[in-house]
């Protein structure tokens, strides 16, 4: 008995660059949707709050995103990519952000991290889905 195996190279290549276009484009979707959550949190940060007056400023009340006071924690929101894990984070690198999130011994807790995965869960699909074709009718021709 014998087998016969004939490897067309030009289908080969054309399989490559799939691949090569759904990890592109897979990456693209994911940076794609931390971009969202960082709006999504900016956006929520921003918005009126019921807390306390302090002066001029309006604190956030327990459970609100916390208020936009100096913006340190604001400017601190950005994402972080590493394409070759094929990762992407919304991340939240001032001091005070985990006291915030999840609260303290004196300040009962205002999420704004958290909330917003469950947002970026819904819209990654569609993301991920719209950056891989988008890089495929881009890539392959």
């Amino acid at each position: 008995m014998s087998v016969d195996i004939k490897f067309n190279i030009g289908l080969a290549k054309q399989l490559k660059l799939v691949r090569k276009a759904v990890q592109n484009g897979g990456f693209k979707g994911l940076e794609a949707t931390t971009d969202k959550g960082k709006d999504a949190v900016l956006e929520s940060m921003a918005g009126p709050k019921s807390g306390r007056m302090y002066g001029n400023h309006q604190a956030s009340a327990p459970g609100e995103t916390p208020a936009i006071d100096t913006g340190d924690l604001s400017e601190g929101i950005h994402t972080e990519g590493f394409k070759r894990k094929s990762e992407s984070d919304l991340v939240s690198s001032d001091k005070k952000s985990a006291g915030l999130e999840f609260g303290t011994l004196r300040v009962a807790p205002r999420p704004f991290m958290m909330p917003t995965s469950g947002f970026m869960a819904t819209i990654l699909r569609d993301e991920v889905e719209k950056g891989i074709i988008d890089e495929m009718n881009r890539t392959i021709k």
